[in-house]
């Protein structure tokens, strides 16, 4: 597999137009200085080095070493002294608990290097646990998504900005600043660029009709949902339920937070071309392919495109190489965060983002 880079990650285009802007704020704001901030990512390396770059920001890194035991040591190499730190990490996939203590640790050593106080910001692409939001009726069972947020907050993290958290509710867990922000906006942009000739937004169940509703109206596009029945007793499992509507010469784009193992999109997929669509398009913020999820969709001829975003790295230059470039794209949300930390410094509001 080829080394990847930023360029892989990151429209260069996009890059200086993101540049420009924020040129132009710091222009009304020349009291940021936005060097006295340090960006670090552990597994999404790529990400922090565009959103660096884009804000003028230092990026650190850190020195990892594993001992024989199966335990990790960090070193961050900077100064951190009166210093925000804001660590951009995003657990997921077969390690996505070594992730959580990696990014544990990173903000225990910002904490004991004398971060400037209430500086420490957790940037979390991908909320792991963030679909284990409640316990089951009549089941023994963690609330595991609130748990992250308390071992993140005890450990000394002062702020958490998140990208599409499978449900808001999580933020109530702990007592912190905690920043959603939603990549809706830059998937439509993203889709009408397609130039489809009859689009129609479809959300998979009643809990995405909510961003498939603002997708649909963005673009000025016509939405609906459908519904599925998820079986409790096998994991990722999910049974759709078929719909009497009506789909012929209609450009599917179906929309949702995740795409997991694949097997919701798919069975949608294929019940929309049955129904007479014309395309069917896959569109997530996290692309997350657990298993065989990305086989099982690409190979899938019910399926005619793949959007994700870069919250969860994505080997986008081996894809390239073996030309499935031409059915997965993947979209950076660079921009959306550097815009976020932008106003985060300035005192400008994220909500209206």
């Amino acid at each position: 597999m080829p080394a990847l880079t930023e360029a892989d990650f990151f429209d260069p285009k996009d890059a200086q137009m993101f540049k420009d802007y924020l040129n132009s704020e710091l222009d009304r704001n020349p009291q940021i200085d936005y060097y006295q901030g340090t960006l670090n990512g552990g597994v999404s390396g790529a990400l922090t080095r565009s959103i660096a770059g884009l804000l003028q920001m230092e990026y650190a890194g850190s020195h990892k070493a594993a001992h024989t035991n199966g335990e990790a040591q960090f070193r961050v190499p900077v100064n951190m002294r009166e210093r925000d730190v804001m660590m951009v990490v995003s657990p997921s996939g077969r390690d996505v608990n070594r992730h959580i203590m990696e990014m544990i640790l990173l903000a225990d050593a910002a904490k004991r290097s004398s971060a400037r106080f209430n500086g420490v910001t957790a940037i979390l692409t991908n909320y792991a646990y963030g679909r284990q939001e409640r316990q089951s009726d009549g089941e023994r069972e963690p609330i595991s998504a609130a748990v992250v947020a308390q071992l993140l907050a005890e450990v000394g993290v002062d702020r958490l900005i998140t990208i599409d958290l499978h449900t808001d509710a999580v933020t109530g867990s702990i007592r912190r600043p905690w920043d959603k922000l939603y990549a809706t906006k830059l998937l439509a942009e993203t889709v009408i660029t397609w130039g489809l000739q009859n689009p129609f937004v479809v959300a998979p169940d009643a809990g995405a009709m909510k961003r498939a509703k603002k997708f649909g109206m963005i673009n000025n596009w016509s939405y609906d949902n459908l519904d599925k029945i998820r079986d409790q007793r096998a994991e990722g499992v999910v049974h759709m339920q078929e719909t009497p509507r009506d789909f012929t010469g209609l450009d599917v784009v179906i929309v949702d937070d995740i795409i997991s193992t694949g097997g919701t999109m798919a069975g949608v997929a294929k019940m929309l071309k049955r129904r007479g669509a014309q395309t069917v398009s896959l569109v997530a913020t996290h692309g997350e392919f657990a298993g065989c999820g990305l086989e099982l969709l690409y190979g899938n001829p019910a399926i005619d495109r793949i959007l994700v975003t870069d919250t969860i790295p994505q080997p986008v230059r081996l894809w390239e190489n073996l030309g499935m470039n031409n059915k997965i794209q993947v979209v950076s949300v660079a921009p959306l965060i550097a815009e976020a930390i932008q106003r985060l410094k300035t005192g400008g509001s994220i909500r209206e983002m």
